[in-house]
């Protein structure tokens, strides 16, 4: 290999670690750390107003009081008269579920007003799961004030997704099957056993399958950025056809029998 040369003839990377590392040491260096910590503050403090508005729109356990992200110690802590309340403190798995989600899109919504560099795209895997008993058998539907919270869940979604103008994609993993809006709007597909449709075609299927682990039914959900968006074209043929705006909202399901992750 010739000087200044590779193995193929072109021109050799320099390497610059230790002058870049210099030059970053020394930007922190000018910057200060107490500057550092007053913008993350500062950005956290508005994080924390979104989080707040979501968590009074889904209901939530300790609403009314402050609410903020510890990115340290990586949960949301509400700061009540009596001292501050950690999430592992706060109700069970739907209060869980609700500031995971709420935290999540407020996060999502705050990166993509700052046109931050993180990908714009949340997989949330079966929200409906803090609904449905362990025991509970394929095909129950929900009803009551279960059904209703796991509706505004989705609204609150919904919300998020149209906020951002069809510059943030959610993919849900879904078992439920909602008649309502918007859910039923958002409908992409729905794989069922009954239509032997599914997830994974079964030509692909060579070996015998354990009947506990075959997919129920599935339903690929998609929600459309507003008509005026200039989002992202898709990738494929959607219900608008070639062309139409990326899809924001995707829905699949869980394997059936005893598989159900915890928060």
């Amino acid at each position: 290999m010739k000087d200044g040369g590779s193995l193929h003839g072109g021109p050799q990377a320099v390497d610059r670690r230790e002058e870049i590392s210099a030059k970053i040491a020394e930007l922190e260096e000018t910057i200060g750390a107490g500057s550092r910590d007053d913008r993350l503050n500062s950005f956290v403090s508005r994080i924390n107003t979104k989080i707040k508005d979501k968590a009074v729109a889904l209901d939530l356990e300790r609403k009314e009081s402050p609410i903020r992200l510890d990115p340290r110690g990586l949960t949301v802590v509400a700061d009540t008269s009596r001292g501050p309340v950690r999430l592992a403190d706060m109700g069970g798995g739907e209060n869980w579920l609700g500031y995971h989600v709420a935290t999540l899109h407020s996060m999502h919504e705050w990166f993509s007003e700052q046109r931050n560099p993180v990908p714009r795209l949340l997989i949330l895997d079966q929200p409906s799961q803090v609904y449905f008993p362990e025991d509970a058998p394929d095909g129950t539907a929900l009803a009551g004030p279960d059904r209703t919270a796991l509706l505004n869940l989705y609204k609150t979604i919904q919300t998020t997704i149209e906020s951002l103008d069809g510059g943030f994609q959610v993919i849900v993993m879904e078992h439920a099957d909602l008649d309502d809006e918007p859910f039923r709007s958002s409908v992409e597909a729905g794989w069922r056993r009954s239509n032997g449709q599914a997830l994974v075609p079964q030509d692909w299927i060579t070996e015998e399958i354990d009947n506990d682990w075959q997919f129920r039914d599935l339903f690929m959900l998609r929600s459309m950025p507003p008509p005026s968006s200039s989002a992202h074209p898709t990738a494929g043929h959607g219900p608008s056809g070639p062309g139409a705006d990326q899809p924001s909202l995707a829905v699949v399901a869980q394997p059936s029998a005893g598989y159900w992750a915890p928060w």
